[in-house]
């Protein structure tokens, strides 16, 4: 069976690493790096508008996939095409989401913005996510650091992993 995702892996979360493979893969994207960089300055706005949207619309659909979610990439596109494309006609899309609306910002958010991340911000990014406070079962806090015991689930059979207690909040 091919591993699609990191927990699945035989040694998570204990990872080995091969530190002159490490460089050797680094020096490799370095040069591919430059090689990007001299493509992209010949590559007109438009295709590079399309990459972008290709690009963050995999990403918001394989993250939350990871998270058991399957979005349609119909909303995702949209959604970052009204975030992207100045040319984009939102007014008559039909495919938006506000769920997708909000995992497009987000992710932009959390990709170009460099400052130092902080409490606001982080419970930003929550409220984004869990826009309605509600899941299939039980109501979720939102932008708040939790007060109560939560487990940690993943798998194809949610099994149970862990249990934590309450956050302690280091402000």
């Amino acid at each position: 069976m091919q591993n699609l995702w990191i927990w699945q892996h035989p040694n998570y979360p204990n990872f080995s690493f091969d530190k002159s493979a490490i460089d050797t893969l680094a020096n490799k994207l370095k040069q591919n790096h430059e090689i990007l960089k001299e493509i992209i300055s010949k590559t007109s706005r438009n295709d590079l508008l399309k990459v972008q949207i290709n690009a963050l619309e995999d990403e918001i659909f394989y993250s939350s996939l990871i998270e058991g979610e399957r979005l349609k990439r119909s909303s995702i596109r949209s959604s970052a095409k009204k975030r992207l494309d100045e040319n984009f006609d939102w007014l008559a899309d039909t495919h938006a989401t506000r769920h997708s609306d909000n995992l497009v910002s987000l992710m932009l958010e959390a990709n170009l913005n460099k400052a130092y991340m902080n409490f606001e911000r982080l419970h930003g990014w929550h409220n984004a996510l869990f826009e309605y406070s509600h899941s299939k079962t039980y109501k979720i806090k939102r932008a708040k650091f939790r007060d109560d015991e939560m487990s940690v689930v993943s798998g194809p059979s949610k099994m149970c992993k862990s249990t934590t207690k309450p956050c302690q909040q280091n402000a």
